[in-house]
């Protein structure tokens, strides 16, 4: 007699569960991996968040989701609730946020948008005000490791007429001096054609820009970049050498070989996987294209 019990007290807790709270689903493996309680908490903190409740924000931040396919649906409700009561509203709940919970919604966000949606979807498109809000510190406190410090970046010394693109960035020691130096891509602002930035880390933090309106390798306008990558100091590099008549490519040029004195920075098409590479060749910087 005491399976019947058993099942019948499973039943019970199980009925008592929500699976749905103002119109928001809670996904297959959040909801079956939670305790009775858990699940009670979670429908909590998201009427609370739709009643524009700020600290039940900072709750769900740090909730338990148990990793996997129980974040994702997490995320997925997150992104729910800031379509449901607008981004704007959303917003102003966010301002007590400290810097770990800003990550953990910008994670959820991320996660979210991407996995719940078909075709995914970007938060900096969906939710642009959002998206900049959570990584405003990083346009102010973008900084460079050294051995055994840190210094700042001198945002002054980025052009007026650019603005970065943010989490298209990279660090590196691009030319070859042991200091790590900073690249980004960046838009510019009038034209809003895209290009790379690159600053070195020394006294002077001598600054490149290459596309955003200045031509490099025939182009203005690098708008295509869509796969940012470090490629090894001491590695041989070499641009694609194409048939003039067939327009074939027909390998590597290998007369143009050229060991990487710093780290490489290659550029590509996510599709396609055509693109370039931008090195140091000693005394400035210098575009292989690479199909």
């Amino acid at each position: 007699m005491k399976y019947p019990i058993y099942f019948l007290l499973l039943f019970t807790i199980w009925s008592c569960k929500q699976n749905q709270i103002e119109g928001i689903e809670i996904g297959h493996t959040l909801y079956t991996n939670q305790s009775l309680k858990q699940n009670k908490e979670l429908t909590d903190l998201i009427a609370r968040i739709i009643k524009k409740d700020s600290k039940a924000l900072e709750w769900l931040t740090e909730f338990w989701c148990g990793g996997g396919a129980g974040c994702y649906d997490l995320g997925i409700i997150t992104s729910e609730i800031v379509y449901k009561i607008g981004e704007d509203n959303f917003m102003k709940m966010t301002s007590k946020l400290n810097t770990k919970q800003k990550n953990n919604l910008e994670g959820l966000l991320n996660a979210g948008l991407e996995y719940g949606y078909e075709p995914d979807r970007n938060l900096n498109i969906e939710f642009p005000n959002l998206y900049k809000f959570l990584n405003a510190q990083e346009l102010e406190n973008l900084q460079l490791n050294k051995p055994n410090t840190f210094e700042f970046i001198d945002l002054n010394k980025i052009p007026d007429s650019l603005e970065l693109i943010i989490n298209k960035s990279l660090k590196g020691d691009f030319n070859g001096d042991e200091v790590v130096d900073f690249f980004s891509l960046v838009n510019n602002k009038k034209t809003n054609e895209k290009g790379v930035l690159i600053i070195h880390n020394s006294v002077s933090q001598e600054t490149f820009v290459y596309g955003a309106g200045k031509e490099v390798h025939g182009m203005t306008n690098l708008n295509w970049i869509e796969v940012l990558e470090i490629i090894p100091k001491g590695e041989i590099v070499a641009p694609d050498l194409v048939d003039k008549e067939t327009g074939d490519i027909l390998g590597p040029d290998q007369t143009q070989n050229f060991k990487l004195i710093g780290n490489g920075i290659s550029m590509s098409v996510e599709e396609s996987h055509g693109g370039g590479i931008l090195f140091w060749n000693g005394n400035n910087y210098q575009w292989y294209h690479i199909e």
